[in-house]
């Protein structure tokens, strides 16, 4: 993989221009890095380089990891290959999991020789997510803990390179410590990371102190990476701190809710009057083309009916495998598979056929007998992959953050029981 340098071209105050090379590869800076879902292809990464322009971008080697055909695949093939992507492919370690859902089952040291071993350009610490709420005397302990992650990881990254994540809550001296602490190792990128709720809560101010103060005392020769940065309203503003290169999922997550984002913020389709976009996924669309996607006999893409047909699939999937006499040749199940001529995953991938009306019409009908609340939950949890803090103060009824987790996990396991139903139903029939 070689050796990585940064090149700055132009300067204006804190912001540049520059030139990332990592190994053979190259990055114009400021750059941004759309997030790769491994397990769900919304954009083929091919495309997203050979159409969009993008040089760079970033997945999860945790979900990778934790997934045994990907895991098998990425490490057989290597990532660039598995992904189907000629740039750069950065890779995260399953610390915004841990944010998101409170742990993960990996130790820094085996993510970062997983990482190694996929073929990873960049990759990540496993550090600790320190949340807004924090305590100071919490968030400098578990700064302590992200700090001498990062310098073994700097040990054993070998030719890999390496993400130091920038930590320290909302306290200006802990972001301005932590980073003159990851000037001194052998890191090659500098994220500032745990700032996701702050963009989320429209807490700019604060993100502006958090982003200056680990400005001060990071080493100026390296890039600086705002993670979960990618709405065009926040690019400029992050660019004018000397922010070079950002992140972000909301390019599927937004359109699948029918939303689009512009630098004066995030419409949606239905109340959008003109089509202002040049973008080449525009191009040749009207307004009233990009309504009727999801609709007549085209799958319904923009909705969050299939977002939820989404989930269920992939539990269902959890299901089979958890099950593995499903397919046994010498069950009525599975002789009525191999009459199909189809094996398991086969059979369940042609349920999901776009010209499959009969499936959507189950699954709607099961979505819409769950109740507003479980929608609502469901959607802002794994849809909008928002934190816990978050959905509390948008939905302040349900009190607190165990009563949520609660709510969440019978919501779950009501769509898991319908999709395992549904199926078993559907192949009986």
């Amino acid at each position: 993989m070689g050796t990585s340098m940064f090149e700055i071209l132009r300067r204006d105050g804190l912001a540049r221009i520059g030139r990332f090379t990592v190994g053979d590869k190259v990055v114009e800076t400021p750059a941004l890095l759309p997030v790769v879902n491994p397990k769900i292809c919304t954009v083929p990464p091919r495309e997203l380089h050979d159409r969009f322009g993008f040089n760079a971008l970033i997945t999860n080697s945790y979900i990778i990891r934790n997934t045994p055909a990907l895991k098998e695949k990425a490490q057989a093939v290597g990532l660039h290959e598995m992904l189907d992507f000629p740039g750069i492919i950065m890779t995260d370690s399953g610390t915004f999991q841990s944010h998101m859902y409170g742990e993960v089952e990996v130790t820094n040291e085996e993510i970062v020789e997983f990482q190694k071993s996929i073929g990873t350009d960049i990759g990540t610490v496993l550090d600790v997510f320190t949340e807004p709420d924090w305590s100071y005397e919490k968030t400098k302990y578990s700064l302590e803990t992200t700090l001498e992650r990062t310098a073994k990881a700097c040990e054993i990254k070998g030719d890999m390179m390496i993400n130091g994540v920038v930590q320290g809550s909302v306290y200006p001296d802990l972001r301005e410590y932590s980073a003159s602490r990851m000037a001194d190792m052998d890191v090659d990128v500098h994220p500032v990371g745990g700032v996701v709720p702050l963009m989320e809560q429209y807490r700019y101010a604060e993100l502006v102190d958090v982003v200056m103060a680990s400005k001060k005392g990071l080493n100026p020769s390296r890039p600086v990476h705002l993670f979960g940065a990618g709405h065009p309203m926040i690019l400029a503003l992050s660019v004018l701190m000397g922010c070079d290169l950002f992140d972000s999922a909301s390019y599927a997550k937004f359109a699948r809710d029918d939303r689009m984002m512009f630098l004066d913020g995030t419409f949606r389709l239905q109340d959008m009057q003109t089509l202002d976009c040049s973008c080449p996924a525009c191009q040749g669309m009207t307004l009233q083309g990009l309504r009727k996607m999801g609709k007549n006999n085209e799958p319904l893409s923009g909705s969050i009916l299939t977002y939820f047909m989404g989930i269920a699939r992939i539990k269902y999937l959890e299901w089979v495998r958890e099950h593995p006499s499903y397919a046994d040749p010498e069950t009525e199940m599975g002789r009525k598979i191999k009459e199909e001529g189809f094996d398991a995953q086969q059979y369940i991938n042609m349920l999901y056929d776009s010209e499959d009306n009969k499936m959507l019409d189950i699954i709607a009908d099961v979505i819409s007998h769950m109740s507003e609340r479980c929608c609502e939950i469901l959607s802002k949890f794994y849809y909008e992959e928002k934190d816990l803090d978050t959905i509390l103060f948008e939905i302040p009824t349900i009190g607190s953050k165990n009563a949520l987790k609660t709510k969440k996990h019978k919501c779950m396991e009501l769509l898991r029981n319908s999709a395992k139903n549904i199926y078993c139903n559907y192949l009986n029939s």
